[in-house]
């Protein structure tokens, strides 16, 4: 099935632009017009792309003593652009994680706060992934998501988000939470698009005690 995505690219020739050379062009189409009316088609339908996320009970949804977790609820991404998939090289998710405002080391310059997209693949956290492939409709998202935090399994210490700047943001030491921001890449031949944000979640980690000293800590989400 031909797609927006297979429609090549236009160069109008010297012939035709010698033929029109000094004459009304009003109702000529151009190849640059047309490229540009090509380009925005794809460009919308990036950004009418619609995906779900969502987590359930199902055991194949929940880790068992993921990285001194307890319990991590793996997040479920719904991706209804099946013929995107089937008419693309590649389709894949973009993880963008909230950084706070920080002052540079190097240079004593203020890093602005916002949604950054970290560095890919990442040979310092190589075990949370910021792209994962899509391949089908749904995909259990595999991210890592004990590696957002630190100090967990430290009793004597407050749960922490990792990177620059990073805190509990809460006085209660036994939460933290971290903000992603999901997007979506699409490779076709040797151009790539980028979509807008298309969802937000809040990622929690929490940890409590059951009997005294009997540790438990879990990973659960908000939609923002």
């Amino acid at each position: 099935m031909n797609t927006i995505f297979d429609i090549e690219q236009k160069q109008d020739s010297t012939e035709k632009l010698a033929a029109v050379a000094n004459k009304e062009t009003k109702y000529i189409l151009f190849a640059d017009e047309f490229n540009d009316v090509t380009r925005k088609a794809v460009e919308a339908a990036i950004e009418n792309v619609k995906i779900e996320l969502f987590w359930s009970n199902k055991p194949e949804h929940i880790v068992q003593n993921f990285a001194g977790i307890s319990t991590v609820q793996q997040l479920v991404l719904k991706f209804n652009d099946v013929w995107m998939l089937e008419n693309t090289d590649e389709v894949t998710l973009l993880i963008d994680r909230y950084k706070p405002k920080r002052t540079v080391r190097t240079n004593g310059k203020f890093k602005g706060s916002g949604f950054k997209h970290g560095i890919y693949p990442d040979i310092e956290n190589p075990k949370r992934p910021s792209e994962i492939l899509i391949t089908e409709k749904e995909t259990i998202l595999k991210m890592g998501q004990p590696f957002y935090f630190h100090k967990i399994v430290d009793t004597t210490s407050e749960i922490r988000t990792r990177g620059a700047g990073g805190k509990s943001h809460t006085s209660d030491k036994n939460r933290a939470w971290q903000y992603l921001q999901f997007r979506i890449k699409v490779r076709k031949g040797n151009k790539t698009y980028f979509s807008k944000p298309l969802a937000t979640i809040q990622m929690i980690c929490d940890r409590w005690y059951n009997d005294g000293d009997n540790q438990k800590i879990s990973i659960s989400y908000k939609l923002v």
